[in-house]
């Protein structure tokens, strides 16, 4: 599962130790959650979400589509602030292009 963890965690300037301690695991798991190795358990996943302070879906992302598609069968789905909205009309322009590129 793709992630931002690394961005994140360069964001806030901890090393992947700083990390593993932090949520009391070692630094390679921190390592193969970020290069998507591994998915971390629930357990994990809350833990990672509480010392960030973000949403689940600003940390974790199953596909971008997948992401999208949640938010648009969803009206009730808060879009963090920190969320890239441009990034949705990115997408649906690459993929009209791709439709029209296969007709």
């Amino acid at each position: 599962m793709k992630n931002n963890i690394k961005k994140l965690r360069t964001e806030k300037k901890i090393s992947q130790q700083q990390l593993a301690d932090n949520l009391q695991v070692s630094r390679q798991t921190i390592n193969a959650i970020e290069t998507g190795k591994f998915d971390p358990s629930l357990r994990l996943t809350i833990k990672i979400t509480r010392f960030f302070k973000k949403h689940l879906e600003e940390i974790f992302i199953t596909s971008v589509q997948d992401a999208i598609a949640t938010m648009d069968n969803n009206p009730s789905l808060k879009i963090s602030d920190n969320f890239d909205k441009s990034l949705k009309n990115k997408i649906k322009a690459s993929e009209k292009t791709k439709k029209e590129e296969k007709k």
